[in-house]
């Protein structure tokens, strides 16, 4: 597909590319006439997959202390046999991660579109079909390919991952695995970016109120951090 691809007013992907950042209703209005996904599906694919090439390993390695630790302690491992699991764990972690990441990506990308469409259709009482939502979300998951590009160069250079753009960055990192700190590690600037554009979507898509639209959206987002939160600090 060319990015020359014309919409049906007389756009183009690469317009609709430009207006996502700087002109997002008049992408989301190009996105309802015609909407087009595989072209931004590549881009987040493809984002996805050079992150998982590029940082999966540094975060393995970084856990690999931590994970050792809890072999010895939790399951009685020597530090042998820790070593061995985990230098087999890495092994396997490598050849996985760069093919699990497109798959989680998608996976990610139609349970998003599942739960905006719950929330437009039965929620708020619009009406809108599976294609235009996965559409305006594909599109809107561009400002996770901005944030790769920002986040990964900055995470080589430092040598870890532990790189924060939310108000998580506010606390000690020895919180980590409390639920504040897993909380506020959900108001990164480029996932609160997105989250704005989501509203400016919905609105655009199902003829909603700006103010509707985005009261729905926040309302669903506040329970998924939350829970999130939850989760992953009882997991950390």
């Amino acid at each position: 597909m060319a990015t020359g691809e014309s919409t049906a007013k007389g756009g183009s992907l690469l317009g609709t590319l430009v207006n996502i950042f700087v002109s997002p209703r008049e992408a989301y209005e190009a996105i309802d006439r015609r909407p087009t996904w595989v072209f931004p599906l590549v881009l987040v694919l493809l984002s996805a997959l050079v992150a998982a090439i590029f940082i999966t390993p540094m975060a393995m390695e970084e856990r690999m202390a931590e994970q050792r630790d809890k072999l010895i302690e939790k399951r009685g491992m020597t530090p042998e046999e820790a070593d061995r699991a985990l230098e087999v764990g890495a092994k396997i972690g490598k050849i996985t991660g760069p093919v699990m990441a497109p798959i989680a990506t998608v996976v990610v990308l139609v349970v998003v579109t599942l739960a905006l469409l719950f929330l437009g259709n039965v929620v708020l009482g619009g009406a809108s079909n599976f294609k235009k939502i996965f559409a305006m979300y594909t599109w809107t998951s561009l400002i996770g390919v901005l944030a790769t590009i920002v986040k990964t160069p900055l995470m080589l250079s430092r040598g870890t991952v532990d790189l924060q753009t939310s108000l998580a960055a506010f606390l000690d990192p020895a919180q980590k695995g409390t639920f504040l700190y897993q909380l506020l590690a959900r108001t990164d600037v480029f996932s609160l970016w997105e989250l704005v554009l989501v509203c400016i979507g919905m609105a655009v898509i199902y003829r909603f109120t700006t103010k509707k639209a985005a009261t729905g959206v926040v309302a669903l987002y506040l329970v998924y951090a939350v829970a999130a939160a939850a989760v992953t600090a009882a997991l950390t």
